[in-house]
């Protein structure tokens, strides 16, 4: 003879018997341990009263339906997270306050085929809730570090290329004018060969917090490749781009690196590009274009900014270069546009 009692008491989920009226038939040993409530404290108690929350999740009238139509019932966890309130006190510093829970309401009938009880049936899947809270996490953190380049700890340039992609696209429909700006440390084999290759990653990445320091918060910022970044200016088009050029210049001019004791300064050279007069530009023309005038920048003396000088939407015969370290303003040689 199988001892139903001690069965339904040594179940690892919650068991709970009600009648139609709602009322406490039977409470398993699981209830007790999570409720702290013991069962000749609750045996013909009305659930409802002793646990007032389950009125706003439902469960009245889904008893009645399962009385009615003699059909199981579910509470999911996705939907409701719990249906009783216990403690978390599986973990220490749990992330979830609250036992997560999936929920069955169980009809049993009588001899005439009629439903006379409905059995609650409480499943802990907090463990399972939290596994797959780690696993979204760690998919979330791996689709970040893909997007990061790993010294830096900014955009990489897949990453850049293709937030590009998506502001040429909102500006092609807006008719809004886009720009970039290619950007070089100047002499950065001199940087790895005079004071080493710690040295010259610790200017990368400080090079990459001045920049991110002085951009807007719409601005995006990547490395584009060894000592080389790129930043793509929404809106403003190339007196915007310019501006923020050379502020970024003049604040890595002024600013001093530190690195095995020794104290240094570095410049950067700068190359503009704007979708203006081409709208359907593409992020590798735009940035092609930006190289070119990055090495005007360069064979102009370095620690400058080189630009488009755009007349009628047409890129000119000359560009304009905006040096800030003689802080004059010089024409270089023609280009095509």
């Amino acid at each position: 003879m199988i001892d139903y009692p001690q069965l339904v008491d040594n179940l690892s989920i919650g068991t709970i018997v009600i009648n139609r009226a709602l009322e406490v038939v039977l409470w398993n040993r699981w209830m007790e341990n999570h409720s702290h409530i013991p069962r000749e404290q609750i045996l013909g108690k009305v659930l409802t009263e002793e646990f007032p929350a389950l009125k706003q999740k439902g469960i009245p009238w889904k008893v009645q339906t399962v009385f009615r139509l003699g059909n199981f019932a579910f509470f999911s966890q996705k939907l409701h997270q719990f249906l009783f309130e216990f403690e978390n006190t599986k973990y220490f510093r749990p992330t979830l306050p609250y036992m997560q829970q999936s929920v069955t309401l169980v009809p049993l009938k009588g001899s005439d085929g009629t439903v006379e009880y409905v059995c609650i049936s409480i499943f802990d899947v907090t463990d399972s809730v939290l596994y797959q809270q780690q696993l979204i996490e760690s998919k979330r953190k791996v689709e970040e570090l893909s997007k990061i380049d790993e010294l830096t700890q900014i955009n990489n340039r897949r990453h850049l290329m293709t937030r590009l992609n998506e502001e040429l696209a909102v500006h092609e429909r807006s008719g809004c004018v886009l720009s970039v700006i290619l950007l070089d440390v100047d002499d950065f084999k001199n940087v790895n060969d005079l004071r080493g290759h710690i040295c010259g990653d610790y200017v990368l990445r400080k090079l990459a917090g001045i920049l991110t320091s002085q951009l807007r918060q719409y601005d995006i910022l990547g490395r584009y490749g060894g000592e080389e970044f790129g930043i793509v200016v929404p809106g403003g088009g190339i007196d915007q781009a310019l501006v923020v050029a050379e502020r970024l210049r003049s604040k890595v001019e002024k600013f001093t690196f530190e690195c095995d004791n020794n104290k240094f300064n570095i410049t950067i050279s700068l190359g503009l590009a704007s979708t203006r007069g081409n709208l359907q530009a593409t992020p590798q023309e735009l940035f092609k274009m930006a190289d070119e005038f990055l090495y005007r920048a360069k064979a102009s003396g370095r620690n400058c900014v080189v630009a488009p000088d755009y007349k009628d939407n047409h890129i000119s015969k000359d560009s304009i270069l905006c040096s800030g370290s003689r802080d004059v303003l010089n024409k270089t040689s023609p280009i095509s546009s």
